[in-house]
């Protein structure tokens, strides 16, 4: 098919003095190449997904992230059917869904605004205000504790009495 063809465009036509078996090892070392690129790239997207627990994945996203999985489902099965050409048309198409997800913009900002760097741009404007709060939480605790202790000690003294 055209759509085939179209991946497999960098190969040399036949009428150049390529035999049919070194044709079939380059679709071959493609369509390998591909496949592993495109699993190389869904591997680093579910790594970037585990390394940021709390990352909203959008619908958007996880449906490119199905279709390129099934694009490769599909290039791994015309692989195992010797059909090359169309695993690399596959697997390409599969790389080019994962690409296209992993630099999403949704994607992009959580990885350059993950909540370490939010709390380092927040904490300047908190710790002023907290610090103030924290010192009289310490006093108030150590009266309570003042206070509770001399109350323990007249109502033993009391009993003395």
């Amino acid at each position: 098919t055209a759509q085939q063809n179209l991946w497999v465009k960098a190969l040399p036509e036949r009428r150049r003095g390529l035999s049919d078996w070194q044709r079939l090892a380059l679709e071959r070392n493609l369509a390998r190449a591909r496949i592993a690129a495109s699993r190389k790239t869904l591997g680093s997207l579910e790594g970037l997904v585990n390394n940021i627990p709390n990352m909203i994945i959008l619908d958007e996203i996880a449906s490119q992230v199905s279709v390129a999985i099934s694009h490769l489902l599909s290039a791994e099965l015309s692989w195992s059917k010797g059909d090359f050409s169309k695993a690399s048309s596959e697997a390409a198409l599969a790389d080019n869904m994962c690409e296209r997800t992993f630099f999403h913009p949704m994607m992009l900002s959580m990885l350059y605004f993950p909540d370490d760097h939010k709390l380092a741009i927040y904490i300047p404007y908190f710790v002023p205000v907290l610090l103030p709060v924290l010192v009289a939480l310490i006093r108030e605790g150590k009266g309570l504790i003042k206070e509770r202790r001399e109350e323990k000690l007249a109502a033993e003294a009391k009993k003395d009495d």
